[in-house]
């Protein structure tokens, strides 16, 4: 049997939150446009083929050359364009994230205003950067629970976002729900998911958060994989390298041990056709990197994931 492996990560250059990104934000906002390429470049070297880029504008501002968006206070000039032209080179596809777009901290799929929103985002992204090769498809960063179903509400508006990328786009679309029940195994369910409008779901795994346990793995993605089967919808994970420091969501996030992952992609291999994690960006950071990213025990994950895949 083939040994499980990593290859997509996400990547924030700059995270909605400033407890979760406490040991990378102030040091990614420091990298310039050849920094950002060779975070990449070190992320290829993991084994890393796929970016979700969690969002190119954030609080109001693009970290991209945006004509809605007034720029990000940070080093790059383009930091999506540095990401997309060096992923490209390496023949490495790319989501791009079109979410959190306004002041607001975070722009929950239940707020109206955030649809309108989105489309221009949406529209500007396509016409200024669609055409890069790596730019695979587009990623929806609503962080919708689910605990026996979706909210209507949040339907609703997906639903009218996914809609809209459809009618300029060919590209996939990516979303990576979180689950704090277990999704209910019926046509309610599997409707639901089509009305998304979604090709790709990515349920983050919840292990890092402290909502599952790695045991809880196999019957919660035995049943995803039976649900997305009838559905006919491509079903990846988003395993959790993390864990938080202190209090969940009070406090920076941290690397997990080697030995969590191990059983996180062991459980979850047999029901998944690909592992995302969250995230290589300043949790895995290549040892002896120029441009070191988050705590030191980042390096050691690097270090020891290199060395599982080798068989260490």
């Amino acid at each position: 049997m083939t040994k499980p492996l990593i290859t997509g990560s996400f990547l924030d250059f700059k995270h909605h939150s400033s407890f979760d990104g406490l040991y990378w934000n102030d040091q990614a906002a420091l990298f310039t446009d050849e920094d950002w390429q060779l975070k990449i470049r070190e992320m290829q070297e993991l084994g890393i083929d796929t970016v979700i880029i969690m969002a190119v504008a954030l609080h109001g501002k693009s970290f991209f050359k945006s004509k809605l968006f007034p720029k990000y206070e940070i080093a790059a000039s383009d930091a999506l364009k540095a990401v997309l032209e060096q992923a490209g080179e390496l023949n490495m596809n790319v989501y791009v994230g079109v979410g959190w777009v306004t002041e607001k901290c975070i722009d929950y799929p239940t707020e109206d205003w955030q649809v309108e929103k989105s489309e221009k985002l949406i529209s500007e992204l396509n016409e200024g950067y669609g055409g890069f090769k790596a730019f695979k498809g587009w990623y929806i960063p609503y962080e919708s629970g689910v605990k026996l179903y979706f909210e209507e509400k949040c339907i609703d508006n997906l639903e009218k976002i996914t809609g809209f990328i459809k009618k300029i786009s060919k590209k996939p679309i990516l979303i990576a729900p979180y689950i704090t029940g277990q999704p209910v195994n019926d046509e309610k369910y599997i409707n639901q998911l089509k009305r998304l409008g979604a090709n790709i779901f990515a349920y983050q795994d919840s292990l890092g958060v402290r909502w599952r346990k790695a045991e809880d793995m196999p019957a919660m993605y035995k049943n995803l994989k039976e649900i997305h089967d009838k559905a006919g919808i491509t079903l990846w994970t988003d395993l959790e390298v993390f864990e938080f420091e202190g209090d969940v969501y009070k406090s920076g996030l941290i690397p997990t041990s080697i030995e969590r992952i191990k059983k996180q992609l062991e459980y979850e291999a047999p029901y998944v056709e690909k592992f995302l994690c969250y995230q290589v960006h300043g949790l895995m950071d290549k040892p002896g990197s120029p441009k070191p990213l988050g705590v030191p025990a980042a390096k050691k994950l690097y270090a020891d994931y290199i060395e599982y895949k080798k068989g260490i």
